[in-house]
């Protein structure tokens, strides 16, 4: 599992003082933990083994440098690099020049992460969530279906994937499979979605995938969901309606995202912050709610 953030822990000094008492200030809205990207982690001491591969990949400062057979470069840190290839289900040997260039796609097709403070941004967002919240959906939440992402951003640690595009014979075992908003993904299963926030348009055609996350999260047995909370688009009630539960608010400006950068291995790896107001989600079903599972382990 590779970890792309750092210690988000809080710190607490304790101080003795005999100056007189003073009143507390007023209590400020609550805001998470500081957040920062780490240092790539040391990947095991893997080499690339095959004769085409080593033609087409090449180590460099930032990770591996590929080039397809168009001449086309893309970069992206190392573990990312050993993520996508061991999805590939095709021949090593054979299929090198094929592998290479449905990793460069794979990545071409990575969207670009939401940007705090640009208008151009508001009408579609898309970002990846720092690890250490993931670790805490699969841990906590016992999820194991993450419905939205890319082939480089997927989190490991869930056991089955769909991402934004066709994961062609980037397929492991048969798990990773395209569009997050089948029936498959959520009906009575335990999944976590971030949809992207894109406004609902009629000349276009193009849906409000948050609003459909909403509905679909209403068929799971447990679902999570971390959507923008968007008072025109009235999520809240819409939420409400279909029994979800927003267990957590977070403040504009006070969610951190991991920037696209990261993942295509450029040198920017500066925290992002979400411009709007941002809930934690949680749908389940009747009969998950008998369990033993304590929901307040989400906060």
């Amino acid at each position: 599992m590779e970890e792309v953030c750092g210690d988000t822990g809080w710190a607490t000094a304790w101080a003795v003082t005999t100056a007189p008492p003073v009143l507390a200030p007023k209590a400020e809205p609550w805001a998470p933990p500081p957040l920062k990207i780490s240092e790539e982690p040391l990947v095991p001491n893997r080499i690339l083994e095959h004769l085409p591969e080593r033609r087409r990949v090449m180590r460099v400062a930032r990770g591996f440098e590929i080039k397809t057979e168009n001449g086309r470069v893309v970069v992206m840190p190392e573990s990312v690099y050993w993520k996508v290839r061991d999805a590939w289900t095709g021949d090593f040997k054979k299929g090198a020049k094929e592998m290479v260039n449905e990793i460069a796609t794979a990545m071409g097709a990575l969207e670009e992460g939401a940007q705090t403070g640009n208008r151009k941004r508001e009408e579609r967002m898309c970002w990846s969530n720092p690890t250490t919240f993931l670790d805490s959906m699969v841990d906590q939440a016992g999820l194991t279906i993450e419905a939205y992402c890319d082939q480089g951003n997927r989190f490991e640690c869930f056991q089955k994937w769909y991402t934004l595009e066709d994961p062609g014979k980037l397929n492991k075992g048969g798990t990773i499979r395209k569009d997050g908003m089948q029936s498959e993904a959520w009906e009575g299963q335990r999944t976590y979605g971030n949809p992207m926030f894109n406004k609902e348009d009629e000349k276009t055609g193009r849906t409000d995938d948050v609003r459909e996350a909403i509905w679909m999260a209403s068929t799971a047995e447990r679902a999570v969901l971390v959507i923008p909370l968007v008072e025109t688009a009235n999520y809240e009630a819409l939420i409400t309606h279909h029994g979800g539960k927003i267990t957590l608010t977070a403040p504009k400006n006070t969610w951190a995202f991991v920037p696209d950068g990261h993942w295509k291995g450029k040198s920017r790896k500066k925290v992002g912050w979400i411009a709007k107001r941002i809930g934690v989600v949680l749908f389940q079903s009747e009969a998950d709610s008998r369990t033993d599972w304590n929901p307040r382990s989400l906060q």
